[in-house]
């Protein structure tokens, strides 16, 4: 609060955020320092917060300032819990409202804090609005005029149209709590000079979906494999990840539960040609003879006698 461009601690560590003050109209306050470890700006003059003795009362300086900050921060990391730290304090700094001149100055930082813009941006992915994850994290924490966040990521550009006979593959991927875990390949079975066709992972951010487009292929037999280098799939220990490929339209493999990996095959190499209409003859009925003439004689007319008379008795005397 001396007003002058002298680092002050801890507010000039790089792994914390030095917030300078605001009066209502947007100003600097006189009192906030300027200097290369400022980073965003929040209302800090004249602001009325709770006091002893169970009363308000209006107070300047940036110890006003920095809760506002601090309070939002927590906000956006209520709503996504799975952003890093870091994802948090750059998607601030992306969402800020300029105060001064453009981009970083040494008087508001990256401009005034917004929980509403920032909200909105992390609705959008953790990475897209507050740049990729790193390992450790405080590689990442530069402080004021360094703390150059990632823009966010514009929106893909349409994959082009495949050639007529093809039909484009699509992978896409729900990564878990944990997604430098996670590995896939997809394989074509049928040529072995094409062989892998698309690999994706390992992963940056948490429960965060991905999306690859980039092979067309022939119908044919392909293979995807999907990998974790922990041994506890995607689903569900630690996260809700998953996966699902697409050709063309039709999913051919999905899932998330699984150990060290998982494989699906699918498709056939090659065509069988339809059956040939014709091609088996109708069955034949056996052949029937006909009827020779004469072979039954006809009746012969007088061969049978009329019938003998009785003797007639000689009458007796």
């Amino acid at each position: 609060n001396g007003g002058n461009s002298a680092l002050g601690y801890p507010a000039s560590y790089p792994a914390v955020v030095s917030v300078a003050s605001l009066t209502s109209s947007g100003s600097r306050s006189s009192f906030s320092q300027y200097n290369d470890q400022v980073e965003i700006a929040a209302p800090g003059s004249a602001v009325l917060s709770t006091h002893k003795n169970n009363g308000y009362t209006s107070m300047s300086g940036t110890s006003m300032a920095c809760p506002h900050v601090a309070g939002v921060a927590a906000l956006l990391w209520s709503h996504f819990p799975d952003c890093t730290n870091n994802q948090i304090r750059n998607a601030m700094i992306n969402s800020s409202v300029e105060s001064g001149s453009a981009g970083w100055d040494k008087y508001y930082g990256w401009g005034r804090v917004n929980a509403g813009n920032a909200y909105e941006l992390l609705k959008q992915g953790c990475e897209f609005a507050g740049g990729p994850y790193s390992d450790p994290l405080h590689d990442l924490a530069l402080g004021g005029k360094d703390q150059v966040p990632s823009p966010p990521t514009p929106a893909p550009t349409p994959a082009p149209p495949c050639p007529s006979a093809q039909k484009r593959f699509e992978v896409q991927i729900q990564t878990d709590n944990y997604p430098g875990e996670t590995t896939w390949t997809l394989t074509d079975k049928c040529d072995a000079s094409i062989g892998e066709m698309m690999s994706g992972g390992p992963y940056s951010t948490s429960s965060t979906p991905y999306s690859d487009m980039s092979a067309c292929a022939n119908d044919g037999q392909y293979e995807f494999k999907i990998n974790d280098s922990y041994g506890d799939g995607v689903c569900c220990s630690y996260g809700a990840g998953s996966y699902l490929v697409k050709f063309g339209t039709v999913e051919k493999a999905s899932g998330g539960q699984f150990a060290s990996s998982e494989t699906k095959t699918f498709g056939t190499c090659g065509s069988t040609p339809p059956p040939t209409t014709g091609s088996t003859p109708p069955p034949s009925a056996p052949p029937t003879a006909p009827p020779t003439n004469g072979s039954t004689p006809p009746p012969t007319n007088g061969s049978t006698p009329p019938p003998t008379a009785p003797p007639t008795p000689v009458p007796t005397a």
